[in-house]
């Protein structure tokens, strides 16, 4: 709805008429639908990108202000309140799929979702990250025999109880036929997930992820790895609580925070002498081994869909994976496990830089930047591999700041270029206040559970001297 909203005020010219008459206006990409008579349009303007999306809401000098603006897209309807800029109470979305049809509620302070409902029940936000919902966190509506809930989810058969999938039922889901147990319309059950490069096993309860779940490489996918591993994460209501990766009969205990989702394939595919297949090109590694894994210094061979070399680097291992300062063609940075860590610096082919990130176990964490020559083309703040903070972005001849909380943008405007240095000045300032708290912050933690580790040892040593 932003690619909308972020194009106000509207300027619309248009000839008058004495009739009531029908106007199709074209201003760069949008398109204006809206009836009008004597100068004044007359109830509410449909904006269309194409075919995409279209938000139809009264327009008051400009800017859209409706207590029931529509925004539609694909497969999904929202009807809320928008002021200008802003997006606030319960927008009501409507999502349906052929003959299927669910209701939620979406609540909006000030632009961000604090909390989506459907049918009273509260659901994950990240069930809700693009159009194509994630129905293994959302309750599946269930009244009939036959339902397609997405172009990859159909329920051929199935019990259901109050209108919701309830016990057994058999379905197709990214074609394979299963048989899944529901209850009260979430997903209830050990499943295996084969979500392209990776085997996941685990068990949802009530639509979450709960005890331990492993991932593995699905070999059929990538016939040519030769190491075998394994990463088990233990959840609780889809929280990461833990995570351990297996590797040659050895277990490494990992940090809640080091790997994310599947994003970090090179986890499960440390090199070894010989060659491996991964993601469209092939690797030879050459150099010193331990326990037949790349440690320390070695040359990684690199082929792309041939059998003819494209470039060759020179790099550090430890237990098969990058490790240290390393240095590409397009890329200078810190390895831990394979992970970027620190300071990462991007080269264009002229070697000269383009951009500088910070990572911290392989998600971005704190200032990062790009930038075409002395231009600043984008300078803000990460966290947890999502923006969250101020992020400064050159947008066309301008420079737009928004502010982020979570990966969702609350607060656009737009930024004179005379103002950048400063801008960029002041945000660089929050992050290293926002940092400096966070450490003191940690500190007084750690400070705590020593208090409270001796306090333990105290009254177990005062109750051995009592007995």
């Amino acid at each position: 709805i932003f690619e909308f909203l972020d194009k106000q005020p509207f300027v619309l010219h248009f000839q008058q008429s004495r009739e009531i008459k029908e106007e199709f206006i074209d201003i760069e990409n949008l398109t204006f639908k809206f009836k009008h008579r004597m100068g004044q349009i007359i109830g509410r303007v449909r904006i269309s990108i194409g075919t995409r999306c279209s938000l139809t809401s009264y327009i008051c000098e400009g800017y859209v202000i409706d207590d029931d603006a529509m925004f539609h897209t694909s497969f999904l309807q929202f009807n809320g309140n928008v002021n200008k800029y802003t997006l606030n109470g319960i927008w009501k979305c409507e999502y349906y799929y052929n003959d299927y049809l669910q209701k939620f509620n979406f609540v909006l302070n000030n632009n961000f979702i604090s909390k989506i409902t459907t049918e009273n029940v509260e659901l994950p936000i990240d069930a809700f990250q693009s159009t194509d919902f994630d129905f293994l966190q959302i309750p599946v509506k269930l009244s009939q025999r036959f339902i397609q809930v997405q172009h990859h989810f159909i329920i051929e058969e199935g019990e259901f109880l109050n209108g919701w999938a309830h016990g057994a039922s058999i379905l197709k889901y990214k074609g394979k036929d299963l048989k899944w147990n529901f209850k009260n319309g979430f997903l209830d059950q050990e499943i295996i997930q084969i979500p392209g490069l990776f085997l996941e096993t685990g068990r949802i309860e009530n639509g979450k992820r709960q005890g331990w779940w492993s991932i593995k490489p699905n070999y059929n996918f990538h016939r040519d790895i030769n190491v075998e591993a394994t990463l088990s994460i233990l959840y609780e209501n889809n929280q990461i609580i833990k995570q351990k990766f297996h590797i040659l009969n050895r277990q490494l205990v990992i940090s809640k925070s080091f790997l994310d989702g599947l994003n970090d394939y090179n986890l499960f595919y440390p090199f070894s002498p010989g060659f491996q297949v991964f993601n469209g090109q092939k690797f030879e590694y050459r150099g010193q081994t331990k326990n037949n894994l790349a440690d320390g210094a070695g040359e990684l061979f690199i082929f792309r869909f041939t059998e003819f070399e494209e470039q060759h680097i020179s790099l550090q291992f430890k237990n098969g994976f990058l490790s240290g300062e390393n240095y590409f063609k397009s890329m200078k940075g810190n390895f831990i496990c394979g992970l970027r860590h620190g300071q990462q610096t991007l080269f264009n082919d002229e070697q000269q830089q383009i951009g500088r990130y910070q990572y911290q176990n392989g998600q971005k964490n704190g200032i990062c930047e790009e930038f075409d020559g002395p231009k600043c083309k984008m300078f803000g703040q990460y966290k947890n591999g999502v923006k969250h903070g101020y992020i400064l972005k050159l947008e066309g001849e301008k420079y737009s700041l928004c502010l982020f909380h979570n990966g969702q943008r609350i607060v656009r405007k737009i930024i004179e270029v005379s103002l950048v240095a400063v801008v960029k000045e002041n945000i660089a300032k929050k992050s290293v206040m926002e940092q400096v708290r966070n450490s003191h912050k940690r500190q007084q933690l750690k400070q705590q559970i020593v208090k409270l580790k001796m306090k333990v040892l105290q009254n177990k040593q005062y109750k051995q001297l009592i007995e």
